[in-house]
């Protein structure tokens, strides 16, 4: 994998798989798609992240790597106009002016038409040291329409205190949470008070890693709003969501 990724014009063999995000009163109906990255091989194989994320970080690939599944986002919503798209950015890569100006560049050049169907969904927040990066950024991609979600949110018992400083209109409740919400008292009254303060801060609630009718359906009637996982469907390279759910 390393010769291979050291020898390619990665821009060419990056695709983006999409995973729908679904209302939970209708299964049937998707409310976003989150764009996930691939890499096609030498064989026409499909390869996760989990195979060359590692290998692209060590080429010191990932800034550019984080601007290719952009462009191809914007792109798929250009052809695409009836969808909304999400794309995963950390937090580290946003205090870089670099990565800041391409990012804004191309938010510019797209529009706000295309802009408002997308969302940024932001990685790594608990590692965030100067807010005011992170505020910066925030208003400058909201002026072009652009929403932002917080990812992974529910691991950690210091999560509320930053909320308060990042202006944002999605949490993401992470999967370890959300996989054991049946068998596990505290990830449910965990999960009960994050529904709460979201309520009270009119912020909309995305549960991942939705497996199971049962946990589908106990999150709709806890409150959540929107839901994400396997149950649906995997990611997928197109955005012809085959409804699994005929309830």
């Amino acid at each position: 994998m390393k010769k291979y990724i050291y020898n390619i014009d990665i821009s060419t063999k990056i695709l983006l798989f999409y995973q729908p995000i679904v209302y939970s009163n209708n299964f049937n109906d998707v409310y976003k798609y989150e764009a996930l990255v691939r890499l096609k091989g030498e064989n026409h194989e499909i390869h996760c992240p989990d195979e060359f994320l590692p290998i692209i970080k060590e080429y010191d690939l990932y800034d550019f790597l984080n601007i290719i599944v952009l462009e191809k986002a914007l792109q798929k919503l250009l052809s695409e106009p009836n969808i909304n798209i999400s794309v995963n950015i950390c937090f580290s890569h946003l205090v870089k002016k670099e990565i800041q100006s391409k990012i804004k560049n191309l938010l510019l050049a797209a529009g706000v038409n295309v802009c408002s169907r997308l969302t940024f969904e932001l990685l790594e927040t608990y590692n965030v040291k100067d807010y005011l990066v992170l505020k910066n950024f925030i208003s400058a991609i909201r002026l072009q329409g652009c929403k932002i979600a917080i990812d992974d949110f529910g691991t950690g018992f210091s999560n509320y205190s930053h909320l308060l400083n990042i202006e944002f209109d999605y949490l993401k409740i992470a999967g370890e949470l959300i996989k054991e919400i049946k068998n596990n008292q505290k990830n449910l009254d965990i999960l009960e008070s994050i529904i709460l303060f979201c309520n009270n801060q009119n912020i909309k609630i995305i549960a991942e890693y939705v497996e199971t009718e049962e946990i589908a359906l106990t999150l709709h009637h806890m409150g959540v709003e929107f839901l994400q996982g396997y149950y649906f469907s995997k990611p997928q390279e197109h955005t012809n969501y085959e409804k699994v759910y005929n309830g």
